[in-house]
């Protein structure tokens, strides 16, 4: 995967339009950062990226080809948002066993997996006992294990302290050198200073600016449009 793209994306809930004509492409070892207000259309972009939701209008591309939501495209994507999608009743251990089991990844190397995202002394708790920041983990262990090669990640620092997100830039980081397509939508500054190599804003659902980028310019695109 080197290329996904949004070709005249639209999505409409009754009358009111939460994205409209929404195009732009995301490549391989890039970190796009997804900027914007609140209701400005950033999570249902995501949402119609990883498939999630069908657009009234447009389609979603990989490299020239009309994305389906079939088997190899759920192994290719990694989706880390408000809904950790982890099973609550089940260990950090167990969590991880299922996705090795569903993506058909070797499951042997759990334990430095887990110490990789923090957790190697949680590994055997219920997932229900984990703080915030401990499911976020979890839930980027699972995309890791994945070896996803489409990281879409909302607000992934979310409940993350100032040791974490240094943890969590790090991975970001090995993910764009390792030719990853990364989009994220954040409002954790230095996350996205020391990540992004492009900005997409989105106004009422719209595209206003799609570029590269650098921290400079971030903080401008910040302070006009959060």
């Amino acid at each position: 995967m080197t290329r996904v793209e949004a070709a005249a994306l639209s999505k409409a809930y009754e009358r009111r339009f939460a994205l409209r004509e929404v195009t732009c492409a995301f490549l391989a070892g890039r970190v796009t950062a997804l900027i914007g207000h609140n209701g400005a259309g950033k999570s249902t972009l995501l949402h119609l990226l990883a498939l999630r939701t069908r657009p009234t209008s447009g389609e979603v591309r990989i490299d020239g080809q009309l994305a389906e939501s079939d088997a190899e495209f759920r192994a290719a994507l990694g989706v880390v948002s408000h809904a950790s999608f982890l099973y609550s009743a089940l260990t950090a251990r167990e969590n991880l066993t299922l996705v090795a089991q569903l993506y058909r990844r070797p499951a042997t190397d759990l334990d430095a997996l887990l110490a990789r995202v923090g957790l190697e002394r949680a590994a055997d708790r219920l997932v229900r006992e984990f703080s915030r920041g401990m499911v976020q983990r979890l839930a980027i262990a699972r995309l890791l294990l994945q070896e996803a090669q489409l990281w879409l990640l909302d607000e992934p620092a979310t409940g993350l302290d100032e040791r974490g997100c240094r943890w969590l830039e790090g991975e970001i980081l090995a993910a764009r050198a390792a030719g990853r397509i990364v989009v994220v939508s954040s409002h954790h500054r230095d996350l996205l200073h020391a990540t992004a190599t492009d900005a997409l804003v989105l106004v009422r659902g719209r595209v206003v600016h799609a570029a590269p980028t650098d921290p400079q310019s971030l903080d401008t695109l910040f302070n006009e449009h959060l």
